[in-house]
């Protein structure tokens, strides 16, 4: 019985032939995304949408913001941005 000859590093070869081919299949998915998201965000009404608030704290020299957006929840644009600060002073 003859034994198959294995380069020393075929294995590795291999896991990065396979590697490459999967990060090429992610690049095209990503790619289509984009592209829907794109087309989503022209048709889009805004129709549903939910108010999100945030905070940034202050600190000893700066004040903290409240921040207010209204965003879509289909297509997750920000269709209002208000932003207040609080604080001392």
């Amino acid at each position: 019985m003859k034994e198959k000859i294995v380069k020393p590093n075929q294995l590795a070869l291999d896991l990065q032939k396979e590697i490459n081919r999967k990060l090429k299949q992610i690049d095209k998915i990503n790619r289509e995304i984009a592209e829907k998201r794109e087309e989503l965000s022209k048709v889009c009404i805004h129709d549903e949408h939910s108010r999100v608030n945030k905070y940034i704290p202050g600190s000893y020299l700066d004040v903290c913001v409240y921040i207010t957006e209204e965003v879509c929840d289909i297509c997750g644009e920000v269709l209002i941005h208000t932003e207040t600060k609080g604080g001392y002073g």
